[in-house]
């Protein structure tokens, strides 16, 4: 089972982690267009992003470990992995490029490691369809 990226949970440990990299939060950016830039922060137990929505197209994600044991990421259209970290131990980011081309309205979000996804590592994010800014606020969930 899925849930949407949330604004509210998670926003102080990715504040923390990524606090030089982050912009204040701006509810502008959260309504704006899908984004085809954004930074990606693992948790306990979930996910947070810089964008509230990605465009169906290329995508670059910049994705750190923000919690305090390892994680990976995968991104998943269909059935299909379009895009997977390595483990990343805490602290550490790697940066992916993914095609969401054929996602429709979302794409999973999905950590690997044993007992993470019961833990609630798994997530949606918004796909759509118009043109892509870089992901300039902060969305996290």
């Amino acid at each position: 089972m899925t849930r949407r990226l949330s604004v509210a949970a998670g926003a102080a440990a990715m504040a923390l982690t990524l606090g030089a990299c982050a912009q204040p939060a701006s509810p502008a950016a959260a309504a704006g267009p899908p984004a085809s830039e954004a930074r990606i922060g693992l948790v306990e137990w979930g996910f947070t992003s810089s964008a509230s929505a990605l465009v169906a197209g290329p995508v670059e994600l910049e994705v750190t470990n923000a919690g305090s044991t390892p994680h990976d990421m995968q991104v998943i259209v269909g059935d299909e992995v379009v895009a997977a970290t390595q483990v990343l131990r805490p602290g550490e980011t790697q940066t992916l490029r993914a095609d969401l081309t054929g996602a429709r309205e979302a794409s999973i979000l999905l950590c690997t490691l044993p007992g993470h996804e019961s833990q609630g590592m798994v997530d949606e994010i918004e796909v759509v369809e118009g043109s892509a800014t870089a992901g300039t606020g902060r969305h996290s969930g």
